[in-house]
């Protein structure tokens, strides 16, 4: 789950709050609920709509031209759009993972409970409240406005529900591992992911996995690189980790102790926009700003990877513990998503698209 993904949840996570339903589903057209992929895990089959693959396609076209779509009026047009419908399938592979990983250990992401958190994220959206965090949200002043906003992320009710539906459902996979509470609220005191003292000791000395370095800031890409070009000439991880920790915003357990990033790690708020640039890095590298979220702030990650040894798992155990419980939730999730894939046919309605003509109004024309 890379950007794309990361941006959704963010949305979602803005309207989980308290409520009451007032306002009903407003139903997709034919066309929009054509389904266009379909597949199986665990036994049970799964489609995917074209109002889904449609909002993911227009999605991907922003990332791959970098927010100029006139680049898809030119000679690079149609390799920007076969781009733009790899990304868009291989988010429906990583949705619909979530979704089938919750089927498969009984949670149930259309109980009432979860019908009652899109209700209220709705009402939320549209007349305001407060958030979970004592924020309080302005809402949009009415239903109609609600609908022309999600269409701004190309998204119609639908995909809104079940992008809702996904972001429970992370939420609760994580609890469902962990043995924590999750975001929702809802408890599970059982941690069903077990392991030992040596399975620690071998995810931190795994190849695979690196040790990380990391601080944000909230300035724009001139004075990021300047940061960026002063960290990379620092001549030790000890004079980055002093230098981060008495001169940029980075916190002592990530300029000090440092990230322990595998593989697998679950995207969070930090690690959708991270592990990739991480897991590139050699010893001693640092990297090149990497926009992001941080909290409420847009602005730069910067890394640096430094050397794992027997002292800073020693002194860290119990983070380094948490840190492979997450990569192993998402090396389950990775391993649901490869099933799907493998699985996935294609319909004769996905086939007679024409990838260039597929637009949000298109419904509307």
């Amino acid at each position: 789950m890379k950007r794309i993904i990361s941006l959704f949840l963010a949305f979602c996570a803005l309207f989980a709050f308290v409520g009451c339903q007032k306002y009903k589903p407003v139903k997709s057209t034919k066309r929009e609920s054509t389904p266009v992929i379909t597949m199986a895990y665990g036994g049970k089959k799964y489609e995917a709509n074209y109002e889904l693959f449609r909002m993911l396609l227009l999605s991907a076209k922003e990332t791959v031209s970098d927010g100029d779509l006139t680049k898809f009026e030119g000679s690079e047009a149609d390799a920007l759009l076969a781009e733009a419908k790899e990304i868009a399938l291989d988010k429906i592979y990583e949705i619909y993972s979530v979704l089938a990983l919750c089927e498969a250990i009984d949670i149930d992401l259309y109980a009432r409970k979860v019908d009652k958190s899109v209700e209220e994220s709705i009402t939320v959206s549209i007349e305001g409240g407060f958030g979970a965090d004592g924020q309080q949200i302005t809402g949009l002043g009415s239903y109609e406005k609600y609908l022309e906003n999600l269409s701004l992320y190309y998204m119609n009710y639908a995909v809104q529900d079940l992008m809702l539906r996904y972001s429970y459902g992370v939420s609760a996979i994580g609890a469902h591992y962990r043995g924590t509470t999750d975001a929702y609220g809802n408890p599970n005191n059982d941690a069903n992911l077990t392991y030992t003292a040596e399975d620690i000791t071998d995810y931190y000395n795994d190849d695979g996995t690196v040790r990380i370095f990391m601080t944000f800031t909230a300035q724009g890409s001139v004075k990021a690189q300047a940061l960026r070009d002063t960290i990379a000439s620092l001549p030790t991880a000890d004079a980055v980790s002093t230098y981060m920790l008495g001169h940029t915003m980075a916190n002592e357990a990530d300029a000090k102790h440092g990230l322990i990033i595998g593989k697998y790690s679950l995207d969070s708020s930090i690690y959708a926009h991270i592990t990739d640039a991480a897991l590139a890095l050699e010893v001693g590298e640092t990297s090149a700003p990497i926009e992001g979220i941080y909290g409420d702030e847009r602005g730069h990650f910067i890394l640096y990877r430094a050397e794992k040894n027997a002292d800073n798992l020693a002194e860290n155990r119990e983070r380094v513990a948490s840190y492979y419980v997450e990569n192993e939730i998402g090396k389950k999730l990775a391993a649901v998503k490869e099933a799907l894939a493998e699985s996935a046919g294609f319909t004769a309605f996905y086939e007679s698209l024409v990838l260039a003509e597929i637009r949000m109004d298109e419904e509307k024309q």
